[in-house]
């Protein structure tokens, strides 16, 4: 039986790590690998900080703690 679930996880994250998650940005298409997702969430206020780099959009709080939004 230990085997048998043992087995499964390892098929279930080869099949993970061969899924990407894709986005575009600008008209260019993006994929991340689904074993680097933790969550996806829906869009939230975005709060501005002043004097950061360009790709730094700004932060949002999630469940309390700041999320930086790149």
């Amino acid at each position: 039986m230990e085997e048998n679930t043992t087995q499964a996880i390892l098929q279930a994250s080869d099949d993970l790590s061969n899924r990407f998650l894709t986005f575009g940005i600008d008209g260019a298409v993006y994929g991340i690998s689904l074993t680097n997702v933790l969550e996806i969430i829906g869009i939230q206020d975005i709060t501005a900080v002043p004097n950061v780099p360009q790709h730094i959009k700004g932060l949002i709080n999630l469940r309390g703690k700041v999320v930086p939004v790149i």
